[in-house]
């Protein structure tokens, strides 16, 4: 579509629902560009790992073991992109213009068969919407409150683009390497994110299991590991090219190392008084590496130098230390109850910020970063990932309690019930910036009977605090089955409250979450001998949707994905 116009302004009671009633389409929807994308992505993982045991016994009252082990893995990635095409189909031809062997059409036309597009272009100057795509309508899509409009019809674009391509091949001189088709090579998209690089993972460990008696058992440890990785990349700028396609500018290849380690120690105790009750405390510290997508060095700048995309080359792994109790009752009747609180304090937390450049902050800003202080003039905007110096809270406690009715009387012995509940609360101070004049100054400009001040800029801290991201508060799952011989039925409700996907850090009209689920599922299994069972499962019932919002608002869905319900039916058979 070239154009359009709004025939009413949304605002933030407008339903998505509405907004194609807003949309006048009075210019013709065009095909704009071909694009075929290739993309080789390659990761080897290879590792070895060695573990010894010993056995303790030191008189009458301790026993147990000592155990140690290494491992040591490798991992290569690489990520190499090509594009090719080219955009801007939707301009440079009027109606009644004849096309030849030197434009984009008559290259196309010249290797194309059947469809006479030659006089499609000289009737329209363009290829409209309903040369290579087709109204498409189905009702149960999304519900039926959007409707598909176009599909691509395959039967037209598979040999449009096949045609396309091979003007490459027809048209260009690879002895001069001139390109005369209209079928290039895009170099941002073909290079700017490709990447390669190697990590190494090297961890070892050493534990004690201490029986202390026949109620208490006592479990230290500590655990190296250390982490290392090598990535190649680069950083350019995307230039406005009337669709030429053209080099990156200021491309510099990127090689950076990261190197971290870290000493982990770890203590459970277990004590079980009588036979029917267990406790278990246990103190241990973890990490959680970051994805390589945010480490992999890789930074752009827009052409219109106002937005900045930058992987974090220095960002390190999250660290958490828990605590965990665990109390277990487990008696006939009762079944197993379990009682489980817990918390933890993670430093170091992974989250996006934004905030804009500002030639006066280039030594304020996170490092490896790999911005070039040639583009903090254009003051762009950053998009990119930290460490939160700000640690975060995680706590709550998890109730389980699975029981067979057996002593029931009747058909009511048959009767299986499984509960599991999880309350949690988490709480962190998201670190944002934003640049605001300082006190310094920078210059003063005399004026006739005034003086112009000019102040240094800095970054100044817009911290929020909210949740943690991707954790939700309520968590749990109902299953209510039934045992008869060798039939066997189970219902279970899963449930899961709402959870944050993103928080800015300046401002909560930006923030997105995704909604509260929930869902039922069935299965079902019948024993035919002891080698062989039917058994059929149905998820989603009730075909429930993943929806996402944005800001507070529970209205207008931003994002709505059905999975569907499905079913499945099998036979299982045991050697």
């Amino acid at each position: 579509m070239e154009s359009s116009v709004m025939t009413d302004i949304p605002d933030e009671t407008t339903h998505p629902d509405s907004l194609p009633g807003m949309v006048s389409l009075e210019s013709p929807i065009k095909l704009s560009h071909i694009w075929v994308n290739k993309h080789d992505l390659e990761e080897n993982r290879n590792s070895i790992n060695f573990n010894i045991e010993a056995p303790l016994r030191i008189g009458n009252f301790i026993s147990g073991s000592f155990k140690t082990g290494v491992k040591i893995s490798w991992l290569d990635r690489f990520n190499d992109k090509e594009q090719n095409g080219r955009g801007g189909l939707q301009y440079g031809s009027v109606p009644g213009q004849v096309i030849n062997e030197n434009d984009r059409w008559g290259q196309i036309d010249s290797l194309l068969t059947g469809f006479d597009l030659a006089s499609v272009i000289d009737q329209t100057g363009y290829i409209p919407i309903d040369f290579v795509g087709e109204e498409f309508d189905r009702q149960e899509f999304l519900d039926g409150n959007h409707n598909l409009e176009y599909l691509f019809n395959m039967d037209v674009m598979r040999p449009l683009t096949e045609a396309y391509i091979e003007t490459k091949n027809v048209f260009d001189d690879p002895e001069t390497e001139l390109n005369d088709s209209y079928f290039r090579n895009n170099a941002i998209g073909s290079r700017g994110y490709d990447y390669h690089g190697e990590e190494t993972t090297q961890a070892g460990y050493l534990m004690g299991t201490f029986n202390l008696g026949k109620k208490l058992t006592f479990i230290p440890g500590v655990r190296w590991e250390g982490f290392k990785s090598t990535y190649n990349g680069q950083r350019f700028r995307e230039i406005i090219s009337a669709w030429q396609n053209l080099e990156p500018v200021d491309l510099e290849d990127l090689e950076i190392e990261r190197e971290n380690d870290y000493l982990l120690p770890m203590v459970h105790l277990q004590y079980k008084p009588t036979s029917w009750l267990k406790i278990h405390v246990a103190r241990t510290e973890s990490v959680t590496r970051p994805d390589y997508n945010y480490y992999a060095p890789i930074t752009h700048i827009n052409g219109y130098a106002s937005y900045i995309q930058a992987a974090n080359s220095q960002i390190r792994p999250a660290k958490s230390t828990n605590y965990d109790l665990s109390i277990s009752i487990y008696e006939n009747k009762i079944g197993l109850l379990t009682i489980s609180p817990f918390t933890k304090r993670v430093e170091d937390n992974i989250i996006p910020v934004s905030f804009s450049l500002h030639p006066d902050i280039s030594e304020e800003i996170p490092s490896g970063l790999n911005i070039p202080e040639t583009w903090y003039e254009q003051k762009p905007e950053v998009t990119t990932f930290i460490n939160n110096p700000n640690s975060a809270t995680y706590s709550g406690v998890e109730l389980s309690w699975n029981s067979n009715f057996w002593y029931l009387p009747s058909v009511f012995k048959g009767l299986v019930l499984g509960v599991n509940y999880t309350y949690i609360e988490s709480s962190t101070k998201y670190t944002g910036y934003r640049v605001v004049e300082s006190d310094s100054i920078k210059s003063i400009i005399p004026r006739p009977g005034f003086d112009i001040i000019e102040y240094y800029k800095t970054l100044v801290d817009t911290s929020r605090t909210g949740r943690m991201l991707d954790q939700p508060t309520h968590v749990g799952n109902l299953t209510l089955g039934y045992d008869y011989k060798d039939f066997s039925v189970r219902f279970t409700y899963l449930y899961q409250s709402d959870i944050s996907t993103y928080i800015h850090s300046a401002n909560s009209l930006f923030d997105t979450f995704s909604a509260e689920y929930s869902r039922m599922d069935m299965q079902i299994k019948q024993r035919i001998n002891s080698k062989i069972e039917i058994y059929g499962n149905y998820r989603n019932m009730g075909n429930t949707a993943d929806r996402s919002y944005r800001s507070n608002s529970t209205m207008n869905p931003s994002y709505i994905e059905f999975y569907g319900s499905t079913i499945d039916v099998g036979v299982g058979y045991k050697f």
